[in-house]
């Protein structure tokens, strides 16, 4: 581990995130420092067969600040055991000192409620800032929302724009510091896009996910509630225009639905508040997979995360499955392949006890369950539990015996031909992709489906580097849903590696498909 420099404060996020956890003794106590650090030796030891000696002498110097960074097998292993998903939940940053590079990388601040005590006496040129209520506007950068960026850069400076009565004024912070503001509060953590490539191309749709951020992220406004039946119909409508690739439309209605939600859901009671619940999780589920789908993973782990925690308090087995493949969806976005492949298995497992007399419904979520497993388990390199899974999935799809769309997941037979494909380009087995990828018929599948499929055969093609068919195949998905090709992460980057590889002029309709997906060369 690193050791401590200088003055640096405790690590209260860290000892709040080992409270929330009961003691496995069974005390109905918190977990104690001793045995976090079991279960951190543990995970090493299972995971990467390391023999680590934590105890609960080296947890209590990480919460008192006397250690900030450890290796990056300790940090996996407190993420993993404390359940976050960045290093920044825990407080831990690197803390070398700030050299003299600087970058042209910029950073948003935000106006919080309140500067932290300590932060605020250390930095007193960030309590001015906050004193002129800035908003802002511009992009955050990875030091907020990656603690590893930050880490590997711990030595340059970042220079944060920050609006003024309209006017850019700059301010100088080194990346630990502007991280550490990250953490204490002065600073908000938004989710920070790659390049332009992961940037929507509707401005329109731009728009409503900056206002959805701020729903997920800040606390929700107070509106007037409204009846349960009139909920139930918004959401229908939501997941609707989703699976319609109406992708404007859905991030308009989700930022004021969700809001309508959440005041229902303070205010219901009985079976009333857990349908509420019910619904507050779908569509925190229809924000998670849109955002995935725009290369907003960050927000999409938000709303995934927010989307299960409401589903657990309703009690709905059913809905607790769905919402759990869209954290699962979410950790691969993330590109935790490992962590998502045995969230969506453990999952399907607590299904599996309600299999015998099971509906419709609750097959599909079981199935499209080990889909998303599948997935995961090809993105992690792991071809035996991608046919286990499949198998299983095409066993439950049978049961069901046709293409169905039972809460909305599009779940039967076609779509585990379509995983069949996705987990082969996943795998590496392009041309088992590239063969089976034409002959899978979508058509009575929704449409957001049906165009999901094209681009993954796109890739696959491309992958062949038979690139003329694949922009072909495109130009078709553009054809049956515009706003879903323009908008598509998998789509925006397929053409921006189309651009980028080729020689010369490119052809005229590549050159303007990339200028209608807003993608350059």
């Amino acid at each position: 581990m690193v050791r401590r420099r200088g003055n640096l404060p405790p690590n209260p996020l860290l000892r709040a995130a080992r409270e929330r956890l009961l003691s496995p003794s069974g005390s109905g106590r918190s977990m104690s420092r001793q045995e976090l650090a079991e279960a951190v030796n543990r995970y090493l030891w299972d995971t990467y067969r390391r023999a680590e000696s934590l105890d609960g002498d080296d947890i209590g110097k990480l919460e008192r600040g006397e250690h900030r960074w450890p290796g990056a097998h300790r940090r996996e292993a407190l993420r993993v055991v404390l359940d976050v998903s960045t290093d920044a939940e825990l407080g831990l940053y690197i803390n070398r000192r700030p050299g003299v590079r600087t970058t042209s990388q910029t950073a948003e601040l935000a106006s919080p409620s309140a500067l932290s005590t300590d932060f605020a006496g250390r930095h007193p040129e960030l309590v001015d800032i906050h004193r002129h209520h800035l908003a802002s506007t511009l992009e955050a950068s990875s030091a907020l929302t990656d603690p590893d960026a930050a880490a590997k850069d711990a030595s340059d400076l970042v220079t944060v724009f920050v609006m003024v009565d309209g006017s850019a004024n700059k301010l100088r912070l080194s990346r630990r510091l502007l991280f550490q503001a990250g953490v204490s509060g002065a600073a908000a953590p938004l989710a920070a896009i790659p390049s332009e490539v992961c940037t929507p191309a509707d401005p329109v749709v731009g728009e409503h996910v900056a206002e959805l951020r701020a729903v997920l992220l800040l606390p929700a406004g107070r509106i007037d509630g409204s009846t349960i039946g009139v909920l139930r119909g918004a959401v229908g409508d939501v997941w609707d225009a989703y699976q319609a690739s109406r992708y404007g439309l859905v991030t308009m209605r989700l930022p004021p639905l969700l809001r309508s939600l959440q005041e229902a859901a303070t205010h219901s009671e009985g079976e009333g508040k857990a349908e509420v619940l019910s619904l507050c999780g779908l569509t925190y589920q229809a924000a998670a997979v849109l955002l995935t789908k725009l290369g907003e993973a960050d927000l999409a782990r938000i709303a995934a995360q927010r989307g299960l925690d409401a589903a657990r308090r309703s009690g709905n087995t059913v809905v607790i499955g769905s919402l759990s493949r869209s954290v699962t969806h979410a950790l691969l976005a993330a590109g935790r392949h490992r962590e998502a492949k045995h969230q969506a298995i453990d999952a399907a497992g607590l299904l599996e006890r309600g299999l015998g007399g099971a509906s419709p419904t609750y097959l599909s979520v079981y199935g499209t369950l080990l889909l998303a497993g599948a997935m995961a388990a090809a993105r992690d390199g792991d071809r035996g539990t991608v046919r286990d899974l499949l198998a299983k999935a095409d066993e439950s799809a049978r049961r069901i015996g046709r293409d169905a769309n039972h809460l909305w997941t599009a779940f039967g037979p076609t779509n585990v031909m379509i995983h069949r494909v996705a987990t082969a380009v996943a795998l590496g087995d392009v041309q088992v992709a590239v063969d089976l990828g034409p002959r899978v018929d979508t058509a009575g599948l929704p449409k957001e489906r049906r165009v999901r499929h094209m681009l993954e055969t796109a890739q696959a093609l491309t992958a062949c580097d038979r690139t003329d068919e694949a922009v072909t195949t495109v130009l078709q998905a553009e054809r049956v849903a515009p706003e879903q090709v323009r908008n598509h992460v998998l789509s925006r980057r397929l053409v921006h590696s189309w651009m980028t590889r080729g020689r010369g002029k490119p052809d005229p309709q590549l050159a303007a498909l990339a200028q209608r997906v807003r993608v350059a060369a």
